[in-house]
């Protein structure tokens, strides 16, 4: 990933505001926001989900469709129980680590980086984590409109 796409999701990602209505789905931003650190958490080997049997069953080929692909998230898709944020968060707060989390991700030398599993798609490199985590975030900000 280059600085000017990082600098482009934290430009969208300041935008957001505590009560930004959302077009889609169940969560308020300052959930949304704690839903996207689940993902950044795990690449970053800070949280241990195993792959489930759904992601066994059918995890490359989900993969290949989200990932390997230039379409992006569609709105209400299913969501990995470990990944759903249903409690009240507090928005500056977990703004402030979300963009923790995206500045500690992206200094990591990629060639360095040792593959993470996904509780669905198994273990992604980097650049997989990378495309995923942009597809994803740019799938909430644009829940949010921003």
């Amino acid at each position: 990933m280059d600085q000017m796409t990082k600098e482009v999701l934290l430009e969208r990602l300041n935008r957001l505001q505590y009560d930004t209505p959302r077009k889609w789905g169940k969560m308020d931003a300052a959930q949304m926001l704690a839903h996207l650190q689940v993902s950044l958490e795990q690449a970053l080997g800070k949280r241990n989900l195993k792959q489930s049997v759904l992601g066994k069953l059918f995890g490359t080929w989900i993969k290949n469709f989200m990932i390997h692909s230039n379409r992006p998230f569609q709105k209400n898709l299913p969501t990995d129980k470990s990944f759903i944020v249903a409690d009240p968060k507090n928005f500056e707060l977990e703004k402030s680590k979300l963009v923790g989390l995206l500045n500690e991700f992206y200094a990591i030398d990629a060639s360095k980086y040792s593959p993470t599993a996904h509780p669905i798609f198994g273990d992604l490199t980097f650049e997989e984590w990378d495309v995923l985590f942009r597809k994803h975030m740019n799938h909430h900000l644009t829940q949010f409109n921003v």
